[in-house]
């Protein structure tokens, strides 16, 4: 077993407690920074009353006499408890005291609470080097997801490559640790301690904790580790920190001890669980470390002279040297850089860029965009006009599959191939039969003059389909999403449409992933080649049989155009021009306000 695997108990009374023995007990009998600070003040003030009594003329003896055996009595009283005391006098009155400064020792150095009574050395090594080590960002594994999601198990093996040791190791091994200790206790670090009924003053030394109990091991081990190095003002430097530490102290409310320890528990736990909450919504997720790398990089092209693209190095170094990372959150040069190719591409794609966002309200951390690498692969096989297409998709399936995070990145290049041969093939499909898509032949039930406005409403769902097509994730939301139209697909103007949107359905789907795969194996000038896929087996009789014949069906009913049509049935002038602006919107976007100004006028 390594060492790092033994209970931190163990480690503490073999190693750590035999060394720092002599500075534990002094430090246990050393009033608080703070306390002795305010009890100097005091006697300061005590002081200069003293001296103007002094100088008052007819000064009586009594009065001497009293003021000296009020001064005997203060010498007496001890600053601590008198310290202690009003804590517990406010606990009584408000239910807890919080942020007391007081003594570390105050705490029992191992008497951890439940949640951390066997906590191992390991766990404990890293919040230590966390705190009060430097930074020393790695090529963290935790940038890519596991490689056991769809399709990893037929990649070929990865060639092995040598076992480092973790970042808290390494500077744990070093011969002179790179110390970084904050002149303060952040805000955040405070100890919790229990009260309990009765409100009686705690005892030195034995403070029960409930919770936070990895920080106190923390500081004691980096105040072994400087002891053992000799290194005397890292040691200072931490006596500092142990002499003037933040407390909360918490009143425990129970009938019983049985009930102490059910909410002692229970408290513990909420605390742990409100600490995690917050890394859902304002951690280091994929989205806000992307924006901080990008502005940090707009601020490090401002301090240039030529004001020109920086390097990740200089980014990376700009990141070390102004924010607190801690141990393991700053990230390295290549992640830096991989964040800057990123933004570089999302940037000009606002709607993948909010389904990032979405992507984290929906499922919450590590889901399939909270990845750098690979928001990386997705940038890398997409371009402009294909990113958001991409992103919606990839979006889409997550939630099909009901998976945040459904591909490998050994398979997500194959998947965006996938999508990117459908974008393209369907809209090929489009042009080999236009006319499935012209409002002036898109309807079954032609205008007449009880119903004149189906031609209308022909365009209009012809509009439909069309932005549909081009957003994966709209024609998700109206097909199969949690607010679907069961009816939309049905009531579309013709059998030829609904055939063809069903069968755009299904490629989005997966229904024919083997047919694609296929596709995609062929020569690059043969991939895309619709005919040869129309001919498939299942293609042929799940879509293009019935199609070809409701399209030529479709083709051959044709009669002119709508305004023609509308004509016919007497719609007038009016609504035949506005019919026909309509049709022109659909066919030629860009008419929108006009069409608009017709219809109402």
């Amino acid at each position: 077993m390594a060492q790092s695997d033994m209970p931190y108990m163990d480690y503490w009374a073999t190693t750590m407690y035999p060394v720092i023995k002599a500075d534990f007990e002094r430090l246990l009998h050393t009033t608080p920074k703070r306390i002795a600070d305010k009890k100097t003040k005091a006697e300061k003030i005590k002081k200069e009353k003293k001296e103007k009594a002094e100088n008052e003329p007819m000064i009586q003896e009594a009065k001497e006499a009293e003021k000296k055996e009020k001064k005997d009595k203060a010498e007496k009283k001890d600053p601590v408890r008198e310290k202690l005391a009003s804590i517990c006098e406010e606990v009584k009155v408000h239910g807890e005291r919080l942020h007391a400064f007081c003594n570390l020792t105050w705490t029992g150095p191992v008497d951890n609470a439940f949640l951390q009574e066997q906590i191992k050395l390991g766990k404990v090594e890293n919040m230590a080097a966390d705190l009060f080590l430097g930074n020393m960002p790695t090529d963290r594994s935790d940038e890519t997801a596991p490689e056991s999601q769809d399709d990893g198990a037929t990649k070929a093996p990865q060639p092995q490559i040598k076992a480092g040791r973790g970042a808290a190791a390494t500077l744990i091994k070093s011969t002179k640790k790179p110390f970084q200790i904050p002149t303060k206790v952040e805000k955040g670090f405070e100890i919790p301690v229990l009260i309990l009924e009765g409100f009686e003053i705690p005892e030195v030394g034995k403070f029960k904790r409930l919770g936070m109990c990895i920080v106190v091991n923390a500081v004691w081990l980096a105040y072994f580790w400087a002891k053992q190095e000799g290194n005397i003002e890292a040691a200072t430097a931490i006596e500092e920190l142990i002499l003037d530490w933040p407390f909360d102290f918490i009143h425990i409310q129970g009938g019983s001890p049985e009930e102490i320890e059910v909410n002692k528990f229970k408290w513990g736990v909420n605390m742990t669980a409100r600490h995690e909450r917050l890394r859902d919504f304002i951690g280091l997720e994929n989205t806000n470390l992307l924006l901080i790398v990008a502005r940090a990089a707009d601020f490090e092209r401002e301090q240039t002279v030529s004001r020109g693209k920086p390097t990740p190095e200089k980014v990376q170094q700009w990141l070390q040297e102004h924010v607190k990372w801690g141990l393991l959150h700053c990230p390295d040069t290549k992640t830096v850089k991989r964040h800057m190719d990123n933004w570089a591409a999302l940037q000009k794609c606002p709607t993948a860029m909010a389904l990032m966002d979405a992507a984290t309200n929906h499922w919450g951390r590590d889901n399939l965009f909270d990845w750098p690498t690979k928001v990386q692969i997705i940038c890398q096989k997409t371009d402009g006009t294909t990113l958001d297409y991409v992103a919606a998709s990839l979006y889409t399936q997550m939630w099909r599959k009901e998976q945040k995070d459904p591909y490998s990145s050994g398979a997500l290049g194959d998947v965006i191939a996938e999508i990117i041969w459908g974008k393209v093939y369907v809209a090929s499909l489009l042009r080999k039969f236009p006319e499935v898509l012209n409002p002036s032949c898109n309807s079954d039930a032609p205008a007449t003059a009880d119903h004149p406005l189906s031609a209308i409403a022909a365009a209009q769902s012809i509009k439909t389909v069309k932005s549909y097509l081009d957003n994966p994730h709209e024609f998700f939301l109206r097909t199969e999403g949690p607010d679907k139209d069961p009816t939309w697909l049905l009531a579309l103007p013709n059998e030829a449409l609904r055939l063809l949107v069903q069968h755009c359905l299904d490629i989005l789907q997966g229904y024919y992933k083997p047919e694609i795969a296929g596709a995609l194996k062929q020569p690059k000038a043969e991939r895309y080649n619709a005919e040869q896929f129309l001919k498939g087996s299942r293609v042929a009789v799940r879509f293009f049989g019935p199609f070809q014949i409701a399209y030529d069906s479709l083709v051959s009913s044709r009669k002119g155009g709508i305004a023609a049509s509308c004509d016919d049935v007497g719609l007038g002038s009016a609504a035949a021009t506005a019919t026909a602006a309509l049709v022109e919107e659909v066919r030629f976007p860009g008419q929108k306000a006009k069409v608009e100004q017709q219809i109402t006028g």
